[in-house]
């Protein structure tokens, strides 16, 4: 069985939320633990994800 385009739109859209809103935790407990090696970290990720 094959997944209509409109499908793998959905299915992209809904991996790349659960992508960010991962992030965004990680991004919101390094900025309270002071860590900024984390908060580089994130940034890495993001901008690998997201360009």
């Amino acid at each position: 069985m094959t997944c209509s385009a409109a499908c793998r739109m959905a299915r992209h859209r809904r991996r790349r939320r659960t992508e960010a809103l991962a992030l965004l935790a990680r991004q919101t407990a390094a900025v309270i633990a002071g860590d900024a090696e984390a908060l580089a970290a994130v940034q890495r990720d993001a901008e690998r994800i997201f360009r």
